[in-house]
């Protein structure tokens, strides 16, 4: 074992799965076969960037302390006394490849001890030799001119936020210094500015000096540097998020230089404040990306029909995914016919006939017959992936979402769906009901056979049987995430048999790929009709579920004298869950996680014992001694 672990190909391959800092520290800590590996990730910042206060950590001990021992942030230097001091930190910053430089929070490290340990004799070359990727966050101007000693040749990618006063550092030094930087990330601090010039001078200035960047995000830019980057081979993927300002748009669009973006495949805008200067932009684009458009807005259904229509009259024969998203408000109690998309302003997206990917996150009315909806579907029949937010779905003369009609709709025109989210969004027009939802309402849904997530959010009860929940595992095998988000139920339920934990098991059992699950279940249904001693003696031959993650039972309907044999349940029954969510609505319940160090506790048992093969008696047992010792503390 010890020799496969070895393999590189079988380190990577556990590498990959390891997405948490102190994983790796616990891995570098008990398995010598991993130490040298662990460490090199660990300290390359690619899980999290290091940050100053990782630096801090291996300099402490030539970091100055007060008379009352607590780090100093104005009277730091670092003084190494001999060439170990020096190799102990070396061993550290020389596996860096991501770091993080801010100056808030306050860091221990002062700018100038920051400073001295990249200054002669050592050098930016050879204590950060492996520095990539680097993201800063500089308030003033003397944080920022330190930080940008750490502008390396060999910079891939720099994030910044910063004044606008502060941006000439940029201008002047990265270019310069870094002048094969491939990502570019400029976020001004006072973005709420409706100009902000300062800073689109200074990036302005900075692009067109960077001729390899391959993505790019800013606020905006001026004419000449748009032009520029446009005629880049390089740049794929770009992102503007206050963009079209009356900079890029004055004059007529006819006269102004055409944008080609010859290797753009995503572009990203956000048009919030002047639609007619935004699709000023849009109007110079040759082409649309080869791949994805987002936009954001926060207009009405004219310029949604604009934006659309802008979209449609330029090349988009590539186009494979568009996301658009925005608010149109609800007006005076109820919404405003004048704020209704209706199919006509939908109707340019049916030129788009290579979609794969539609979202519309757009939280207005949306007013369409069935029979328009089945012509949107019969132009878009390349489409695989739908996303819509709704609030009212006017289908005929309906005001409030009838999930059977959306289900036969959806089932009927997209039967290729990998991936649905269908939201039911709360209105001021609307009062809340009593109504539920029943299997009958979604039945039509279960012809989605390629479904591998499936999320639904309700405003209403969700009136599930065990029965139903198995008609639903049994129809969507491939089934990676369920989430079904409705109103909590209570005492006052349907006399119905709800689901039970019985619906869990036969999800996890029929759905073999399922990670994440949302479900309500009545627990105490569950723990009525059987006892945890005999659920566990049912359970004790069972294979051992090793796929689902994450668990969220929230809104079910749990006694708090039962929380903990339902939480006893759940950790012996799936082995790898590492998000359970239980207490939304507890009856009982002390306080929302008054549970997490029992689930601690019986984690850390399943290390010496087999809690499957553990009496319901012992387990309560383990469980209780976190009383005691609470009570003890």
């Amino acid at each position: 074992m010890h020799d496969a672990l070895l393999l590189p190909e079988v380190r990577d391959h556990i590498f990959d799965y390891i997405t948490q800092q102190d994983t790796l520290a616990a891995l570098a800590r008990t398995c010598t076969a991993f130490l040298h590996h662990s460490r090199d990730r660990l300290w390359s910042g690619d899980l999290d960037p290091i940050s100053m206060v990782h630096l801090q950590h291996i300099v402490s001990q030539t970091i100055h302390r007060n008379e009352f021992g607590e780090f100093s942030c104005y009277q730091i230097d670092l003084q190494f006394g001999s060439q170990e001091d020096w190799d102990y930190v070396l061993q550290f910053t020389t596996r860096v490849r991501r770091l993080y430089l801010h100056c808030f929070p306050p860091p221990v490290m002062h700018e100038s001890a920051l400073l001295r340990l990249v200054s002669p004799p050592s050098g930016l070359e050879r204590v950060f030799p492996k520095l990539r990727y680097l993201v800063i966050d500089g308030r003033t101007s003397q944080a920022l001119h330190a930080y940008t000693e750490f502008f390396s040749p060999q910079l891939v990618s720099f994030k910044a936020v910063c004044n606008p006063d502060n941006g000439r550092m940029l201008s002047d030094s990265l270019p310069e210094r870094s002048r094969r930087l491939q990502i570019l990330d400029v976020t001004d601090r006072f973005s709420y500015d409706p100009l902000q010039e300062p800073l689109i001078k200074t990036l302005s200035v900075t692009v067109v000096r960077l001729p390899l960047l391959s993505e790019l995000r800013c606020s905006d830019l001026e004419p000449h540097a748009l032009l520029h980057i446009s005629r880049s081979s390089y740049l794929r993927h770009l992102v503007l998020s206050d963009a079209a300002m009356s900079l890029t748009s004055e004059g007529n669009t006819s006269s102004i230089d055409r944008l080609d973006f010859p290797a753009l495949e995503r572009l990203e805008l956000s048009i919030r404040r002047s639609m007619s200067s935004g699709m000023g932009l849009l109007r110079r684009l040759r082409n649309l990306p080869k791949t994805q458009i987002m936009a954001a807005i926060s207009t009405n259904p004219q310029d949604v029909q604009m934006f659309l229509s802008g979209v449609a009259q330029i090349d988009h024969s590539g186009l494979e995914e568009l996301l658009l998203s925005g608010t149109i408000y609800i007006i005076d109690g109820g919404y405003d016919p004048q704020s209704t998309l209706t199919f006509d302003y939908l109707v340019p997206l049916l030129q788009l006939d290579n979609l794969r990917s539609l979202s519309l996150g757009i939280t207005c009315c949306i007013s369409m017959t069935l029979e328009e909806v089945t012509e949107i579907a019969r132009a878009l029949h390349h489409l695989r992936r739908l996303h819509s937010c709704l609030q009212h779905l006017h289908l005929s003369v309906q005001n409030v979402v009838d999930f059977e009609l959306i289900s036969f709709l959806l089932a009927d025109n997209f039967p290729l769906l990998a991936n649905l989210t269908l939201e039911e969004k709360p209105t001021f027009s609307l009062a809340p009901t009593d109504e539920s939802v029943f299997l009958p309402s979604v039945k039509p849904l279960l012809r989605l056979r390629r479904l591998t997530t499936l999320i639904l959010w309700c405003l209403r009860r969700y009136m599930f049987t065990d029965a139903d929940m198995k008609t639903i595992a049994q129809a969507f095998p491939r089934l990676t995430r369920l989430e079904l988000h409705g109103r909590s139920m209570d005492d006052a339920s349907s006399p119905h048999p709800l689901a039970s934990f019985d619906s869990v098991l036969a999800l996890t059992e029929l759905c073999p790929d399922l990670s994440e699950l949302r479900l309500q279940i009545d627990a105490c249904h569950t723990l009525h009709m059987s006892s945890l001693e005999q659920w566990l003696n049912l359970r004790r031959g069972a294979p051992h579920n090793r796929t689902l993650t994450s668990l969220d039972l929230r809104n079910s309907h749990i006694q708090g004298r039962d929380a903990v044999d339902i939480m006893i349940l759940l950790v012996t029954s799936f082995e790898r869950l590492a998000s359970i969510s239980l207490f939304g609505e507890v009856r009982g319940a002390r306080s929302h996680g008054w549970m997490d160090e029992k689930i601690r506790v019986l984690r850390q048992a399943r290390k010496e014992r087999d809690l499957r093969e553990m009496s319901a008696d012992e387990l309560r047992a383990i469980v209780a001694s976190t009383d005691e010792t609470t009570q003890m503390n």
